[in-house]
């Protein structure tokens, strides 16, 4: 094994040029400083079938092989390389990333019981392995992107997803998380039980109270109704800051059986017409 001089074999050729061109530009981006390139070359002969001049080269066209893995590499600066190929792969190595991570559930009722939920994922590139916690474990073949999570939740649950191919690997994580709703509608009524606020027009899963709705009461009132722990409110009533509100703070029960203090809100007044409300 021996260290071939760039000069002499720069002359034979154009097609030799522009082998060591490559290889020395190569070198050159992993730190020309401390690279050197070492051919597997039999110590014999110049012009023997065992030269490595005489093997890939034959008038103008280069023949024979030499595989990147026969090309000997070293630099103080990356040990680990021990051929060119090394150092190729190196270079146009992408490491492996969860690009999306999903369930399809994403948000149910403080109450419920989710017993169906199906993960979904994606990634950059091939991958050897890929496992997801909470009981689900490793999957095999590595080219699923899918699963049905079939066990069943009461909590928030986050499940954690990891990728990996022969060298690095990656992870992302997906929520099922469980809420409390928030309310809003018109109601003829002076007060609401349980049933009146889930009678609103309008429920959605909520972690603040501030909110802004559009409503058209007639002859009603205008009913706001969220969990107590999100705190008190101030109100804009067609843009203009607005305190004719009473609050009344009530234990609620939703639709899958939990209960939690809800601070209900009702304007002091029967109203008709068009308003913007902002909660804040």
């Amino acid at each position: 094994m021996s260290i071939l001089d760039f000069g002499d074999y720069i002359k034979e050729g154009k097609k030799m040029k522009k082998l060591f061109l490559a290889i020395l530009a190569l070198s050159l981006l992993v730190g020309v400083s401390n690279a050197r390139i070492v051919f597997d070359k039999p110590d014999v002969g110049e012009g023997s079938a065992g030269d490595i001049r005489y093997v890939l080269k034959t008038g103008d066209e280069m023949t024979g092989v030499l595989t990147n893995d026969a090309i000997y590499y070293t630099n103080v600066d990356f040990g680990s390389f021990d051929s060119l190929k090394d150092a190729v792969d190196y270079l146009l190595y992408t490491s492996p990333e969860v690009t999306t991570f999903t369930n399809s559930v994403s948000v149910a009722e403080k109450g419920a019981t989710v017993s169906a939920n199906t993960l979904d994922w994606t990634v950059n590139k091939t991958i050897t392995y890929e496992a997801i916690d909470s009981g689900v474990g490793v999957l095999t073949p590595a080219t699923l992107r899918t699963v049905d999570d079939n066990a069943s939740y009461t909590t928030n649950n986050t499940w954690t997803l990891t990728v990996a191919d022969t060298v690095q690997n990656d992870t992302d994580t997906t929520t099922l998380y469980f809420r409390d709703k928030a309310w809003h509608g018109a109601s003829s009524e002076a007060t609401v039980n349980d049933a009146g606020i889930l009678a609103l027009a309008t429920g959605a899963f909520a972690t603040s109270r501030a909110s802004t709705f559009s409503i058209t009461p007639a002859a009603q009132y205008i009913y706001v109704a969220y969990p107590a722990s999100f705190g008190t409110a101030t109100f804009k009533v067609n843009g203009l800051a607005n305190t004719d509100w009473t609050l009344s703070v009530q234990s609620h029960e939703n639709a899958s059986g939990y209960a939690v203090n809800y601070n209900v809100y009702r304007t002091n007044n029967l109203l008709t017409g068009t308003y913007s409300i902002q909660v804040l």
